[in-house]
């Protein structure tokens, strides 16, 4: 039986190789360290990750990590033969790719959902029930997902969201929550990458509380009736194509 390899899931899918096959003793004693105290699995872990893999019958993400698993031992070309794992029938590869359907065989599968090993959720509930002037969140869709955003998250001032209609969609109405919905037509508008869109409008809003009066900026901004996008492309809010007026007022503090 081939020896343990242990992958973790990243920011956007992309799981990378922690421990290789070669340190199985390490591979295993990790995994020892995480189980020990826990002689039962966890139901409200368990209910969680039944809800994303739909009850078991979405299990890619997890196809993937063997994929990266496999690929470490045997070679990219085999990957293409571990979607079969999780389904019924074995394992299909092609002639020459494995000497048998049984090379390789889930033995266990275990799960750890790493928010809630590292208080993540509760942190976040805990940080934003704090008084503030004003928050902004520009967490991708992953990280969101890892703050479980739900209608019992109470905020302690106006907060600003910056997402997708996708996400935003999916999230609860919360008091003192505003969502900024970001797509492609924002990219021409602040003449920005999507991949920097969320931080070149923050860094906008910022410069407008600079630039105007402050606290009266601020009531227009989490007013719900008022587009901050639009607000942001009326002002004269510089972004990071000049230099940011927030950053020059902290180097001069």
């Amino acid at each position: 039986m081939t020896a343990p390899t242990r992958v973790q899931l990243g920011e956007g899918a992309d799981g990378a190789i922690l421990l290789p096959f070669t340190q199985a003793k390490q591979v295993l004693d990790r995994l020892k360290r995480l189980c020990i105290g826990r002689d039962l699995p966890d139901a409200g872990a368990c209910a969680r990750f039944d809800k994303v893999t739909k009850d078991g019958k979405d299990m890619r993400d997890a196809q993937d990590l063997l994929a990266k698993a496999v690929a470490s031992i045997v070679g990219k070309k085999e990957e293409r033969a571990v979607a079969s794992l999780f389904t019924p029938g074995g394992t299909h590869a092609m002639k020459g790719e494995f000497q048998g359907t049984n090379d390789f065989e889930v033995v266990a599968l275990l799960v750890v959902l790493w928010a809630d090993h590292l208080n993540v959720p509760s942190d976040f509930r805990e940080l934003l029930a704090r008084p503030y002037s004003l928050a902004m969140i520009l967490l991708g869709k992953s990280y969101l997902a890892a703050c479980r955003i739900d209608a019992a998250l109470r905020l302690g001032s106006p907060t600003l969201l910056f997402c997708g209609s996708s996400t935003a969609q999916n999230l609860p109405c919360i008091t003192n929550l505003k969502q900024v919905i970001l797509s492609v037509p924002e990219t021409r508008r602040f003449s920005c990458g999507h991949v920097g869109l969320k931080g070149e409008v923050a860094n906008r809003i910022l410069n407008l509380l600079i630039d105007g009066d402050g606290l009266r900026t601020l009531a227009r901004l989490v007013d719900p009736s008022v587009d901050v996008l639009g607000l942001l492309a009326r002002s004269n809010a510089g972004g990071s194509g000049a230099r940011s007026r927030y950053g020059r007022n902290r180097k001069r503090r």
